[in-house]
């Protein structure tokens, strides 16, 4: 979406006013304590009735289906306001100019320009500790098969929290939840499309409001063209799995590409691969809200990622801000700065959020993105590819 008046052209005039009114009320609205226990879909629903103002609905739905792989009622009303607030001041999320061999790329020529040592190919056996602080890791070489031990004071792991906590020995956290209370996790299916010809002209996310399972598609070549054959695109398709049954769920996708591409999917667009992810899987471990602590009962253990992100944020920004946080925590924790990191901001290495003005930019435009924002490009609402 590059403006709030360009909804007009997939809202009724009242779902329009409906959508405004929420977003100044997301902006700059104040919540209330009698609300903090209401669901995002509870909160949405005394202000849009979903029969009557079905698509005003379905962008909210879908663009939580996309960012956070849960459902409304699986995302906190306070959550959903900082969130929206974020995306409101930042911009709104795409890809990142030059993809993810941009964001590699930059992190390896980081750690070289410090004297790190990067090993690819090298697996994480264990990581050794004295019961009390950590002592190193020992690692399996991929290709010859030989371990050996690496000693360090301070390990951080971007890996799922539960993997990291294997590792070390430490008991699962979920040990203590309740039996009556399963934890509830982020689950999506995506899938990866090769065209012949260019479908979305932007680096942003294309929302899909009246299909039955996909949320939205993205151009990837856009932003980086080498992930396809010169002259073709790379397109990646993401929905919310609603079920445990993988096969309906794949069965649902091809549903709604036929759908979308009509005679074109088959022929000038086709399927990849499909991939699932759930649980310990990559991408939104722990459920939008329900972050972890970045600390372990082990000194001089750490996490990093999208488990263990500040509140508000998501997708790339929030693993980026996972980051700036961890410096704060170090520095807490050491009482001193932590090796590497920039220099402090005021109050903390996590950057002031944008003033609360930009979000009336969208009456126009979205804002551009902030230069403390890892996104790269705006997005756009339609209700077909």
């Amino acid at each position: 979406m590059r403006s709030l008046p360009q909804l007009r052209h997939v809202l009724s005039p009242r779902e329009m006013a409906q959508v405004t009114r929420i977003g100044l009320e997301i902006a700059f609205g104040k919540p209330t304590p009698a609300d903090s226990h209401l669901s995002a879909a509870d909160w949405l629903s005394r202000r849009i009735n979903p029969d009557t103002s079905p698509t005003a609905w379905r962008f909210f739905q879908r663009v939580t289906h996309f960012a956070l792989s849960v459902d409304l009622p699986d995302v906190s009303y306070p959550e959903l306001i900082e969130t929206g607030r974020n995306l409101l001041r930042y911009g709104p999320p795409g890809i990142v100019d030059g993809g993810c061999a941009a964001i590699t790329g930059e992190l390896e020529r980081r750690v070289a320009a410090g004297g790190g040592e990067i090993r690819l190919r090298q697996d994480v056996r264990a990581i050794a500790h004295d019961g009390q602080r950590v002592t190193g890791v020992q690692v399996r070489d991929q290709i010859t098969g030989e371990e050996s031990h690496v000693t360090a004071p301070l390990i951080i792991s971007n890996i799922a929290p539960e993997v990291t906590r294997s590792l070390a020995c430490l008991p699962s956290a979920h040990a203590a939840t309740p039996a009556a209370a399963p934890r509830k996790e982020a689950s999506g299916l995506k899938v990866h499309l090769l065209s012949d010809h260019s479908i979305i002209p932007h680096k942003g996310i294309m929302f899909c409001l009246d299909t039955d399972r996909i949320a939205g598609i993205v151009q990837v070549t856009n932003a980086d063209p080498r992930l396809a054959p010169a002259g073709k695109h790379l397109l990646i398709t993401h929905q919310l799995m609603r079920s445990d049954d993988v096969n309906a769920e794949r069965e649902a996708a091809r549903a709604d590409l036929r759908y979308l591409f009509g005679d074109a999917f088959g022929t000038s667009i086709n399927i990849l691969t499909m991939s699932q992810y759930r649980g310990e899987w990559p991408v939104n471990r722990a459920r939008q809200g329900e972050d972890l602590p970045q600390t372990l009962p082990l000194a001089g253990l750490y996490l990093v990622g999208d488990a263990v992100k500040p509140s508000g944020y998501l997708m790339v920004e929030g693993v980026a801000q996972s980051v700036n946080t961890l410096f704060d925590v170090i520095e807490a924790t050491t009482g001193t700065p932590a090796a590497g990191a920039p220099a402090t901001r005021p109050g903390g290495h996590v950057p002031p959020k944008p003033a609360r003005s930009r979000a009336l930019r969208w009456l126009v435009a979205p804002p551009a993105p902030h230069p403390d924002s890892r996104s790269a490009a705006t997005g756009r609402v339609t209700r077909e590819a």
